[in-house]
């Protein structure tokens, strides 16, 4: 792996993230948000994948071809864990079942707290809309009542005030959070029910537009809600957006691969690794070239106050803060050798990690078990070796790279979060050891809108 480094003082590069503010909508051949009859045909159920045991989950509102919106806790075991995507399907409002493939959060969910209970299932492959099936709207609606869901059996329940809501969450959950959707009148002699992931919606001229999520309802009985907790969509229309154009154009990372490399092969495995360091050229961690203009690296908690980044106006992203992109102003000298092309989640061949040893050195690369499951990070087992002059030299943001069938040089899949030191025994022994990646799968939505989107 070859290196070159951006440094602060040298090259006199002011870096700068430009965001690309989402203005475009759903589209589809079929209107969103139409309803036939009394039908919902965006309301679907998350099931148990276990044919002796269908169990109803949680429910679900449809928001494109492939993509259905429902509560982050939904996706979560009552300890907290995820549930593994092999044990979920989704029922359609037609009633066919299809699998899950991939999970997105606008944060990571802590099961903890209310916050960003919000949650998007990719499906295995496009739905094919008809009076039975469709998408519901989404839109920026401001204020707004009189919202309805297939949860209440398409009652209205009213809606409370800021405050009152507030009072209401408080009483409940003895938190509050941002957001809040409260329907109907609260009691606290009511049985409370889990009835959660469906969506909020209204009626705007026949078109039904989504505008919040369902938590949790209480009520006399599961059949009589006289109570909805929910959290509005309106701060995560960027992240939809985001998410519904990566899965309506799912070839983006391979259209720009052969247009960066003019769909010539690549001569050698090398991949390209980036240095950033601070003004006295200590170096703080790796990154990778994904354009012509812009750099992805890894974005610490350890690096957050260095002074370099605040001069260097690195853009942190919500992300989990795992990750920042730096737009360099200017196009680099011949881009198609050294950007590296981003995996974009097909088949997987082989995991190839890849370190840099030190700085201004040519890196060795280093084949460990990776395992790679969708919506969450990588699992890197490697070995410390007995020769501890053989060791890995660990940096944040070194590089996972996948190889892919018919392609000389490995594609990005992810970045190290850090890896543990080996111990003299671990040495001595020549244990195996285990570290996180970052799975860019996560990030690659919002890698594309920020990267390619409305670029030529």
């Amino acid at each position: 792996m070859s290196s070159f480094f951006v440094t602060t003082d040298k090259l006199r590069i002011n870096f700068l993230i430009t965001l690309l503010i989402l203005t475009s909508k759903l589209t589809s051949s079929e209107p969103c948000g139409t309803r036939h009859n009394s039908t919902w045909p965006w309301h679907v159920q998350l099931v148990d994948a276990n044919p002796a045991n269908r169990t109803v989950l949680c429910d679900g509102t449809l928001l494109s071809a492939q993509l259905v919106i429902t509560a982050a806790h939904c996706l979560h075991d009552r300890n907290g864990d995820p549930i593994e995507l092999d044990r979920l399907l989704v029922l359609l409002a037609n009633g066919d079942l299809r699998p899950a493939t991939n999970t997105f959060y606008p944060k990571p969910y802590d099961p903890k707290r209310l916050d960003h209970d919000v949650a998007m299932v990719a499906l295995d492959r496009n739905v094919a809309f008809s009076k039975l099936v469709g998408p519901v709207c989404y839109a920026d609606f401001g204020k707004f009542e009189d919202v309805r869901s297939p949860a209440f059996g398409g009652r209205t329940l009213e809606m409370q005030n800021e405050a009152a809501c507030r009072q209401t969450t408080t009483k409940l959950f003895k938190m509050t959070y941002e957001k809040a959707i409260c329907l109907g009148a609260f009691n606290e002699s009511h049985q409370y029910s889990q009835n959660a992931g469906s969506g909020l919606v209204i009626d705007s001229g026949s078109t039904w537009i989504l505008v919040g999520v369902l938590m949790y309802t209480t009520g006399q009985s599961t059949d009589q809600i006289d109570f909805a907790g929910g959290v509005s969509i309106e701060r995560y229309y960027k992240w939809i957006g985001q998410i519904v154009n990566h899965y309506s154009d799912p070839d983006l990372v391979n259209k720009k691969c052969k247009q960066y490399t003019g769909g010539r092969e690549a001569i050698s495995n090398i991949l390209y690794s980036v240095h950033v360091m601070d003004t006295q050229v200590n170096q703080l961690c790796h990154g990778v070239i994904v354009s012509p203009q812009r750099i992805m690296i890894y974005n610490g908690q350890s690096f957050r106050n260095q002074e370099s980044f605040v001069k260097a106006k690195v853009h942190y992203e919500e992300w989990n803060n795992k990750l920042a992109l730096i737009d360099l102003g200017r196009n680099i000298s011949s881009p198609g050798s050294v950007i590296s092309c981003l995996w974009n989640g097909r088949v997987v061949q082989n995991f190839t990690k890849v370190l840099s040893l030190r700085s201004g050195s040519l890196a060795e690369q280093y084949v460990s078990h990776v395992q790679y499951r969708p919506g969450s990070p990588l699992q890197v087992r490697y070995r410390c070796p007995a020769n501890q002059q053989h060791a890995w030299n660990k940096t944040f943001g070194d590089l996972i790279g996948v190889k892919v069938a018919r392609e000389q040089r490995p594609r990005i899949a992810g970045l190290l979060d850090g890896v543990p030191p080996c111990d003299t025994f671990d040495h001595f022994y020549n244990r195996q050891r285990s570290a996180e990646a970052i799975s860019l799968q996560q990030y690659l939505p919002w890698i594309e809108d920020l990267v390619w989107r409305g670029k030529p």
